[in-house]
């Protein structure tokens, strides 16, 4: 196995870290906030021996960081489940979370990956009106070599709309336009039924795209 902090996530000029270990990152990301008695960490013994009876029995105080360790779905699906009877009880919390957490939490069950043909990416192929869009945000090896081989795969049949991160940030008050630019074309190729690539350009952009 290799630690998380020599992974290329880790390596991202943006997003990089140095800590393997989810307390350790708390503290290098928020050390300001946050110190060695504000985190606490739910098992995965407290999650597969105690079910969520022993989740709830854990006394966090307001304002802490959880770190919650899980092997599997089933493991994230018995805290999700405890999290939301806390919820309906008036807690709160804010969630970091990965896909895991929220396929759980919204009871959404596995589903294999859609292909091509079940996305009608064949630009009108089967008389649909509405093209598809695929958001491209964090770029590691991995994703950038999926975005390339589904260029070259499509090519025309896949429009590509860049929103360069360097002219929002020089046109300052320009930049809602920009946006709004993006977004009126992304627009106009959906409702024509051609598939849309929305992506930063450039070696590490964030994370996300918003339109």
């Amino acid at each position: 196995m290799v630690p998380s902090s020599q992974t290329p996530f880790a390596l991202d000029a943006t997003f990089g870290y140095k800590s393997s270990n989810l307390r350790d990152y708390v503290l290098e990301k928020g050390s300001t906030r946050f110190g060695e008695r504000d985190i606490f960490s739910i098992t995965i013994d407290d999650i597969c021996t105690g079910g969520t009876a022993k989740v709830t029995e854990l006394q966090i105080p307001r304002g802490s960081v959880v770190i919650v360790n899980a092997a599997a779905e089933s493991d994230m699906a018995v805290f999700a489940a405890r999290a939301i009877g806390a919820e309906q009880q008036g807690k709160r919390y804010l969630y970091r979370t990965g896909a895991a957490f929220v396929s759980s939490r919204l009871g959404i069950g596995a589903k294999v990956p859609r292909s091509a043909e079940e996305l009608d990416m064949d630009y009108h192929s089967s008389g649909s009106k509405v093209g598809n869009i695929i958001i491209a945000g964090l770029y590691v090896p991995k994703n950038t070599a999926q975005l390339q081989s589904l260029q070259k795969q499509r090519g025309r049949k896949i429009h590509v709309i860049e929103l360069g991160v360097g002219r929002l940030i020089e046109e300052g008050r320009e930049a809602e336009e920009v946006v709004s630019t993006a977004f009126r074309e992304l627009s106009k190729k959906l409702e024509e039924g051609q598939n849309v690539l929305a992506m930063l350009p450039g070696p590490s952009p964030p994370a996300m795209t918003r339109f």
